[in-house]
This record gives structure tokens, sequence and C-alpha cells, in this order.
């Protein structure tokens, strides 16, 4: 089972004052790179693990390195964050933990109060 034990401390504010305080990772993400094919999402990129053993973050327009073991696309709607496998992964939910939630934190440039997880 995915680690979702979020430490309250970490409050997520986007500049305009909202708060991230939900994980979605029911919701299917695309494999865009132009920001006209994201739809309606305020923010939009890629996060991955890399076999060398630390994580990799990319923006809208990035590409998963090759020396990537599992991907995921991320991507922020109002006061949600989203998440979604690259691929067909089973059990991709396992990556979902407080570090990869503190390592989006700081490279989206937001603080997470995650209280609520749609599966």
């Amino acid at each position: 089972m995915p680690d979702f034990s979020i430490k309250p401390d970490y409050i997520i504010m986007i500049e305009d004052g909202t708060m991230i305080n939900t994980l979605d990772i029911s919701t299917r993400l695309p494999d865009v790179s132009d920001f006209k094919s994201v739809g309606d999402y305020d923010s939009y990129g890629r996060v991955a693990w890399l076999r060398g053993g630390y994580y990799w973050f990319g923006g809208l327009h990035s590409s998963h390195p090759t020396t990537t073991e599992w991907g995921m696309y991320w991507a922020i709607k109002g006061n949600i964050l989203f998440l979604s496998p690259r691929g067909a992964r089973f059990g991709w939910e396992n990556g979902i933990n407080q570090n990869l939630l503190s390592f989006l934190q700081k490279n989206i440039g937001t603080r997470f109060s995650i209280g609520r997880v749609i599966r």
C-alpha cells in the first residue's frame, strides 16, 4: 500500500493563496508536451525514480529520462494534485510516499497539506 502519511506541517500554498489539500490518483493524465493539450490543468509535468536511486523532475516540455525505473505524470487543478503512472504499471501507487511528495513540493514551488486521497 502507498504511504499516505502526510505530516500536518506540509501546507501547500500556490502563489494565489490556493491550498493543495487533495491528492487524486484515480484520474489518468495524458502524455502531452504542449499546454493546449493539457486541458484545464493549472500546471503539468513529469516525475520519475531513476535507476541511480534518486528522483527526477520535469515540467511540461520534458521527457522521462532513459534511466527511469518508474515514472509518473503530475498536474495541479485548483486545490488538487493529480498523479498518474507513465504507461501501464502495476503497483505504481507504491511509489507515492512522503519523500516523493516533499520532492514535488520543492520542485513545483508550493507546499502541500494533503487531507484527502481520491483512489
